[in-house]
């Protein structure tokens, strides 16, 4: 019962994050691209 319990709020959780996190998520690693991109491109 545990391991289905903790299965299906995992799928939750990961479904709200999907809709939710997804383009932000996007968004910060694209930032976070370009920043640690502009970073190495600085100490050269």
């Amino acid at each position: 019962m545990k391991d289905k319990d903790n299965k299906s709020i995992t799928k939750k959780v990961q479904d709200k994050t999907k809709k939710g996190v997804g383009s932000i998520g996007e968004i910060v690693s694209n930032m976070f691209n370009i920043f640690t991109g502009g970073m190495l491109r600085n100490k050269k």
